[in-house]
């Protein structure tokens, strides 16, 4: 049965004696299921039997032998055990514990996976009566009231009452007969508060006993409790507000309540918060007089007269408070105090004014003073006593706003000082109150020049300043200086050289009476001479005229901007500077060269040199001009010079003589032209680097069609493309022409075979750099340093010959070809072509072979001849067994040099059918001594058989094997003779990879002898 009929078995179950998915043989045997297992859906099995319970196991729940078991098939199931069942508990899943049972649990009572027993606690009066209820105090359950540990009666169970406003006593707090309350209770409590004995947030028990509450502490709303009670006051501690015992204690609840202690309370102050002294205290701060956060008693001062009579007040100078008028710190009874007094226009005299029968006065009544004034003796914003005394200001003093001090008083001047505007003692001062006017002492007044600010010297001021003849922060005497007739007569005008103006114009130093001033002439335009130029009969001139001096020119010796002086003298200019815009100086004479400097270029002493004022103008030297070449910038040379460049031949920035290049006739006759090789030009054509009589130049073809010989191929050889290459009767080189993919064709190097010119191939030097894109041959070419490069292998055509025998012709050199029958050179016309013939012929062709097996038999008396004449025609040393030929028969019967025997060859010396006709009399060759190359003429085997294979006269000249008759080539069905396959042979069957070669018919004997003696790998 399935496993969902496994529980109405009432014998065992054994799932190793059924077959099927998950079926089970139910036995009726030694195991019978008991109440428990039957009525939960278990059955009973064998614990030894290999069956496996995939759910929960219950070794008692089957009776029978001990190896009697009970399966639950659904682990996750829960089934109560006798320990659990009816009102002793309920079996659930251990995670639904926190939400659906709050008894203890035990997971031995239960089974099934994560299932426990879930056992109710019992909750006593006192959990019961305020609404609890008992929980498993291990169990994930939060309780979120309040929890009473002894309110169950088991010891794992915790009550949890939810309504956290109760107050509950607990057994100590009953027994003391207090009662539970909360803390908004407490200052009603006339005992003593304990919260340690009671249940609930916040609540307290009170106690009437030991503890009592004074006055202090019950109408400020406090509570007393005992210190060693274990209660914690949450806000001011008062330890003698409570009477009792020492650690009785009164608790006031708001730490932020200011309470007055005795010291405080009354007229003797306020208990206020500290941050409130800048505001609401102005007396003495004292903490100690207080309870409560930051809270002090503030106890006011008493102001004097002097400061009430002015609307001053009294407040503690330590405090936070800022007075924001005067303060006057002997204004109050007490030390710590100040007086303060908010109008700031008042001002006050203090005894030491009052005494010297002084006044105050504000700053702008001092320079009324006529005595000197003391800024020490007034209380008031900048007010100072006005003494009489010792001190009287000068005119210098009184006229311009001053007044008169004594600089040992204290007083401070804060405008301009000056010690000599006043009659009295050595200490008498005036004093000048703005120190930005500007006051003219006696050395600058009237004539002898003006005070003015020294930032003014630059627009009002062209004079020599005296800062010492005035007075006042930056002021200056200025005394004006005077022009000279060179400086009036050209519009200048003087100014001190040290000042901050700035000439726009052109400066003559020498200008001005004083050494100190200059002249400024603001006309630019203006070229004037000095006496330097003038006495050496010179003319100022600005630069667009220097050329035409033919003197030399001096810049030193004018005034003007840009000018200098043409004097006649030493230097002269030469042809190439005058010409060229240039003008002759003198190096040692301090005149600069802004442009291009030629020291040849002047006539005169060694010092004279030309100069050219455009430094960019290219200028030619003799050695560049005429035909010699052209000057012009060196980022010209790609595009408009192709010569080579000398720089040593012009003058100018980056000016080079472009001097041209020569190309030779194998340049110029092909469209050819020279350019600079090191120059940036870069030819788009075919590069000669032989093609120009000098060296650095290069000749430049851009017609990349052409081929060019070069001097290797001249002669006998020929530049041709590559479609031309295979009609080269010699050997291609591509390293002797130049043009794109240009090759010389040197004849008589290396003569190509027939093989090589029927797949349109080509030899070439295998010593040379020549690369052929293709497969290479050496065989193919009558050089063994020479190889014929064919592309391509030709398509072989079709013949009758070959199709006569159902075959196909194939190219030898065609890798991708591979035979599966015999093959047959003879049969197909050209050089590298082969007949392949299918093994599988038709009946007639067994027929014939079979007629012809008889035949051989006669011919087989043969052979002792052909022993003979084998050595006298000089055999193939190949070894090729012909059809019906031994091995020494090949030159008689006229075997091609495969070494393939044609059908019907019965063994050796036979000539049977399929025999290739008489051989030539030359030694295995079409060569010399032969009747032509190819020849079939009469040999010592008669006339040619007809039988099959034959082609009657068709010539079948000498070909050779690659591997010799006795490799891989068979001699042809039917064959007995030595490298045959005998009958029914299939022929060789090539690698594509390693096709062999086979030398065409009517093959020079050269190729053939060179092949046999040196055999190479040709692919």
């Amino acid at each position: 049965m399935k496993p969902d009929e496994w529980n109405t078995c009432v014998g065992e179950v054994d799932s190793t004696d059924c077959l099927g998915t998950d079926c089970a043989c139910c036995k009726p045997g030694v195991c019978t299921p008991k109440p428990i297992c039957q009525t939960n859906g278990g059955y009973c099995f064998d614990t030894t039997s290999g069956h496996v319970c995939s759910g929960t196991q219950y070794d008692d729940g089957c009776d029978g032998t001990a190896t009697c078991s009970c399966c639950f098939p659904d682990p996750n199931v829960c089934i109560e055990l006798d320990a659990c069942g009816g009102d002793r508990g309920t079996c659930m899943k251990d995670s639904a514990l926190a939400t659906s049972c709050f008894g203890v649990p035990y997971p031995e009572h239960c089974l099934g996976n994560d299932c426990v027993c879930c056992q109710d606690c019992t909750p006593n009066t006192q959990c019961s009566d305020n609404g609890g209820f008992c929980y498993y105090s291990q169990s994930a359950y939060s309780c979120s009231g309040n929890i009473y540990q002894e309110g169950c009666s088991e010891t794992t169970c915790h009550c949890c009452i939810n309504d956290t406003s109760l107050c509950i006593e607990l057994p100590a707090c009953e027994s003391a007969s207090g009662t539970c309350m909360k803390p908004d209770e407490w200052n009603t409590c006339v005992g003593e508060v304990d919260s340690t004995d009671c249940l609930g947030t916040d609540c307290a028990c009170c106690k009437p006993g030991v503890c009592t509450p004074k006055p202090i502490c019950q109408t400020n709303g406090g509570y007393c409790f005992d210190t060693t009670s274990g209660h914690v006051c949450s806000g001011t501690q008062y330890d003698d507000g409570c009477d009792g015992t020492a650690t009785c204690s009164c608790c006031f609840p708001d730490p932020n309540v200011c309470i007055e202690l005795d010291a405080c309370g009354g007229d003797r102050g306020t208990c206020v918060k500290d941050s409130a002294l800048a505001t609401s205290c102005f007396g003495v701060p004292y903490p100690e007089h207080c309870l409560g956060n930051d809270c002090v008693c503030c106890q006011d001062c008493t102001p004097n007269t002097q400061c009430s009579d002015n609307g001053g007040f009294c407040y503690y100078s330590q405090s936070a408070y800022s007075c924001s008028g005067n303060i006057y710190q002997e204004g109050c009874s007490e030390t710590t105090c100040h007086c303060c007094i908010n109008d700031t226009s008042l001002c006050i005299e203090l005894p030491a004014c009052e005494s010297a029968g002084g006044t105050c006065m504000k700053p702008d009544e001092w320079n009324t003073c006529v005595g000197e004034v003391d800024s020490t003796d007034c209380l008031g914003t900048d007010c100072a006593c006005c003494k009489p005394g010792v001190c009287t200001p000068k005119p210098i003093c009184q006229t311009n706003g001053g007044y008169c001090f004594d600089t040992t008083s204290g007083h401070v001047c804060s405008g301009t000082q000056y010690d000599d505007g006043c009659d009295g003692t050595a200490t008498c001062s005036c004093c000048f109150p703005d120190p930005n006017v500007c006051i003219e002492l006696d050395a600058c007044g009237g004539d002898r020049g003006t005070c003015v600010k020294d930032s003014a010297l630059a627009t009002s001021c062209f004079g020599v300043p005296y800062p010492e003849h005035c007075l006042g922060n930056d002021c200056v005497c200025c005394q004006d200086c005077t022009p000279n007739t060179q400086c009036s007569d050209n519009g200048g005008f003087c100014y001190y050289s040290q000042s901050a103006y700035s000439c726009s114009g052109n400066i003559y130093q020498e200008g001005c009476s004083e050494t100190t001033c200059h002249c400024c002439i603001n006309d630019t335009s203006l070229c004037i001479e000095l006496p330097a130029c003038e006495n050496a009969g010179g003319t100022c001139m600005k630069p667009d005229e220097w050329n035409t001096c033919v003197g030399e020119v001096d810049s030193t010796d004018c005034l003007g901007t840009d000018c200098a002086c043409c004097k006649p003298g030493v230097c002269t200019p030469k042809p190439i500077c005058q010409t060229n815009g240039g003008y002759c100086f003198d190096t040692t004479n301090g005149h600069v060269c802004s442009g291009t400097q030629y020291d040849d270029g002047c006539d005169g002493t060694a010092t004279c040199s030309c100069c050219f004022p455009d430094p960019n103008a290219c200028v030619e030297l003799d050695a560049c001009g005429g035909d010699r070449g052209t000057c012009v910038k060196d980022s010209a040379i790609a595009t408009s010079c192709f010569g080579v460049p000398n720089p040593e031949h012009c003058l100018g920035n980056d000016c080079v003589c472009c001097q041209d290049c020569t190309p030779n006739t194998q340049c110029s006759d092909n469209g050819g032209f020279c350019y600079y090789s090191q120059s940036t030009y870069s030819c788009s054509g075919t590069i000669y680097t032989q093609g120009c009589s000098e060296p650095e130049c290069h000749c430049c073809i851009n017609d990349t069609s052409l081929c060019v010989h070069l001097p290797e191929c001249d002669g006998t050889g020929s530049c041709m493309k590559p479609a031309d290459w295979s009609s080269c009767n010699g050997s291609i080189d591509s390293t002797k022409c130049l043009g794109d993919t240009c090759a010389c064709c040197n004849p008589g190097d290396c003569i190509p075979a027939a093989g090589c010119t029927d797949n349109a191939g080509y030899c070439y030097d295998l010593s040379s750099s020549h690369v052929c894109n293709g497969n290479s041959h050496p065989a193919l070419c009558n050089n063994t340093n020479c190889a014929c490069c064919i592309a391509q292998p030709a398509t072989c055509g079709t013949d009758s010959l070959c199709t006569a025998q159902k075959g196909s012709c194939y190219n030898e050199l065609d890798s991708t070809y591979v035979c599966t029958g015999t093959t047959d050179a003879t049969l197909c016309a050209g050089a590298t072509c082969t007949c392949c013939i299918p093994t599988s012929g038709s009946s007639e062709s067994s027929e014939t072979e079979s007629s012809e097996t008889d035949d051989s038999e006669t011919e087989s008396s043969e052979t002792d001849d052909s022993e003979t004449e084998s050595s006298e025609t000089g055999a193939s040393e190949i070894g090729d067994s012909g059809p019906g030929n031994s091995e020494t028969d090949s030159s008689e019967t006229g075997s091609s040099e495969k070494g393939s025997s044609g059908p019907g060859s019965s063994g050796p010396g036979s000539s049977g059918p399929g025999s290739s006709g008489p051989g030539p009399s030359g030694p295995g060759s079409s060569g010399p001594g032969s009747s032509g190359p190819g020849s079939s003429g009469p040999g010592p085997s008669g006339p040619r058989p007809s039988g099959p294979g034959s082609s009657g006269p068709r010539p079948s000249g000498p070909r050779s094997s690659e591997t010799g008759s006795s490799g891989p080539r068979s001699s042809g069905p039917g064959s007995s003779g030595p490298g045959s396959s005998g009958p029914g042979s299939s022929g060789p069957v090539h690698n594509p990879g390693i096709p062999p070669y086979i030398p065409p018919r009517g093959k020079p004997a050269f190729l053939s002898e060179k092949y046999i003696q040196a055999p190479l790998n040709l692919f």
